[in-house]
């Protein structure tokens, strides 16, 4: 499929993009919540910059292109509503172990990632200087969930599943 135009239910909207992305397409352009809009275009240290940001992230460009009144539609919905450019990114693939990475990070984003990072040694069975490692590649020890791009928690990933992969000798 090249391009894809959708006005997607709301509620499963998420779902959709996630299902549209694994099948593959050029472009896709999007009537979604103004909300879901905003956590999918928000850029990292932004309030709605989120796990939702760094999952679609890694696999897509989403562009912000206008907000759509509420009056547009008939009957008009109850939240307000904006239209999304996804474009993905060639060759992108989701890390293995990057919801365990986004699941650390998030469930403790008042802490520097040096800190909310280090149980994953125990979890995954690596040395604990493997998560230090995975850090200083994106120079992220000091710096919290919401300040990491996706394609640094993507190289984190990355990482560490490289590492976890790796008997040790």
């Amino acid at each position: 499929v090249d391009a894809v135009v959708a006005n997607p239910p709301f509620r499963p909207a998420v779902a959709i993009l996630k299902r549209l992305l694994a099948a593959g397409f050029g472009r896709a352009v999007l009537v979604l919540p103004h909300e879901l809009a905003d956590r999918l275009t928000a850029e990292p240290a932004t309030e709605n910059y989120g796990r939702l940001s760094v999952e679609i992230g890694v696999l897509a460009r989403c562009e912000l292109v206008f907000h759509v009144s509420r009056r547009a539609f008939e009957p008009a919905p109850d939240v307000a509503c904006a239209v999304v450019k996804v474009t993905p990114r060639p060759g992108a693939i989701l890390p293995p172990l990057l919801e365990v990475v986004l699941d650390a990070a998030w469930d403790a984003r008042a802490k520097t990632l040096r800190h909310s990072l280090a149980p994953l040694a125990e979890t995954l069975e690596i040395p604990p200087q493997a998560v230090t490692e995975a850090l200083a590649l994106v120079n992220g020890g000091g710096r919290r969930a919401q300040d990491l791009t996706p394609w640094e928690y993507a190289t984190i990933a990355f990482h560490l599943e490289r590492l976890k992969a790796t008997p040790a000798a």
